[in-house]
């Protein structure tokens, strides 16, 4: 829970590359396999969030006129709203030249947020698009500047944070530091330099994939 508030609420880059095999060893193949759909709002053109969606959700959405996906976490089906109370009425569906994607344009029921995270007011999201990235500090800014914070402040906190964590994870596997860098050996082989990568852990160092372990080895 801690890393997935990191995550949604800070500024550090942590992109999950691993999003659409993990949605494959959850799901797999067959009649619940899935495709991303893009949700717009239909009248300001802001896209609202991403979602995926199966034959099933697809056909409970154009016959109930509400965006519904299938829930990639929870592996069931996901109508928007229906807990939350945050409807998004669907307008139009639209597909892609591929047919392997889809466009929901939709109307948000009185001005509900899409995204199930909330700003500082407690509010919901109105979408989860709320963050770009400026690469001018290798960081996250917040679009609303009511939500912007100080990126020295937070990334002292964030690191703290990150490197307890990395730590624990280091001795659970029983990796040995040297020289300020981890090193793991296995038997009857030769030292090998180990990498933290937000998105898989403790990695060999050529393996790792993520923004901040890739930036390290190129600097």
């Amino acid at each position: 829970m801690e890393r997935r508030k990191l995550s949604e609420e800070g500024i550090e880059i942590m992109i999950d590359f691993l999003k659409l095999w993990k949605i494959y060893q959850l799901i797999g193949v067959g009649d619940k396999a899935v495709i991303p759909v893009v949700v717009q709002d239909v009248a300001t053109k802001e896209v609202l969030m991403l979602g995926y969606v199966n034959a099933r959700a697809l056909i409970y959405a154009l016959k109930n006129k509400v965006a519904t996906f299938w829930s990639t976490s929870r592996n069931e089906l996901w109508v928007k709203g229906l807990t939350s109370g945050n409807t998004l009425e669907l307008i139009e569906v639209r597909i892609n030249c591929e047919q392997n994607s889809l466009l929901y344009l939709v109307r948000p029921v009185e001005k509900c947020g899409a995204c199930h995270t909330k700003d500082k007011n407690g509010e919901y999201r109105k979408s989860c698009f709320y963050r770009n990235i400026d690469v001018s500090t290798n960081c996250l800014e917040f679009v609303n500047q009511n939500e912007r914070r100080s990126k020295m402040r937070y990334r002292r906190k964030f690191r703290r944070r990150l490197i307890w964590w990395e730590l624990l994870q280091a001795r659970q596997q029983g990796l040995k530091s040297r020289d300020g860098k981890w090193y793991r050996r296995k038997k009857d082989t030769p030292w090998e330099r180990m990498e933290y990568d937000e998105i898989s852990g403790w990695v060999p160092a050529t393996q790792a994939t993520s923004p901040r372990a890739v930036n390290s080895r190129l600097m």
